[in-house]
């Protein structure tokens, strides 16, 4: 009797441990799926996000999705109003100056640490990212760019090898919320400005790769910065 009801207690547990898990994965799936939606634009900065029709899109039920919702808010990806739901993230002039000047002082860091430990693959991956090919439709179309430009500044910092430094940038989506709103140079100043720092990781150029990125980024600020005193006359 007594090793009946252990082994209905394990059963029990490893029932509920399955949909633990499962209900967390899939609050994962709808974190990377939403997140993807809001860097690609497809959730626009300011949109309040209608939860049924979330929930049914990516086929889950309301748990995980407000599980996942959770995790965006906590990255500041989206914002919670008492009462009136969640809301896609829109930040103001100020807190996007705030950010680039963060990514001032983290990515040059990456950047000459890319330089330092590039191997040969890796250089390879970098300059497959600005081939033609890759960069079909990019400079046409606002959605794509973003993405673009996300998915290369984040090889950059994995290249770095530093585990922390690209941990910290992706976990607090450093490069996401700066991408969040429509500011940005012309997308082929960007790719330019991307291929001058693969030259600087190709020739295992520290210095030259940190100044590259340090002056790439400060080029964007500078569209934000002169739009910020635009709206202060």
């Amino acid at each position: 009797m007594h090793a009946k009801n252990i082994d209905r207690r394990n059963i029990y547990e490893y029932y509920t441990l399955v949909y633990k898990i499962e209900r967390e994965d899939l609050a994962e799936k709808a974190y990377e799926a939403l997140k993807l939606m809001i860097l690609r634009g497809e959730l626009p900065s300011g949109e309040k996000l209608l939860q049924e029709s979330l929930a049914e899109n990516l086929g889950i039920s309301r748990t995980p999705l407000c599980s996942a919702l959770a995790k965006l808010e906590k990255e500041m990806l989206v914002t919670s109003l008492p009462r009136r739901g969640f809301y896609v993230n829109r930040l103001s002039l100020k807190e996007l100056l705030d950010i680039y000047d963060i990514r001032l002082r983290l990515e040059p860091l990456g950047a000459g640490e890319a330089a330092e430990r590039a191997s040969a693959s890796q250089i390879a991956d970098l300059e497959s990212a600005v081939n033609p090919p890759a960069l079909a439709g990019v400079t046409e179309n606002y959605r794509s760019f973003k993405e673009y430009d996300y998915r290369f500044h984040s090889l950059v910092m994995e290249i770095s090898g530093n585990s922390f430094l690209s941990r910290m940038i992706r976990s607090f989506n450093i490069i996401s919320l700066g991408n969040m709103q429509h500011f940005f140079k012309s997308p082929e100043q960007s790719i330019a400005e991307h291929r001058s720092l693969i030259e600087a990781i190709k020739h295992h150029d520290k210095t030259a790769a940190e100044k590259t990125m340090y002056t790439h980024i400060v080029h964007a600020r500078q569209v934000i910065e002169k739009k910020l005193r635009e709206e202060n006359g």
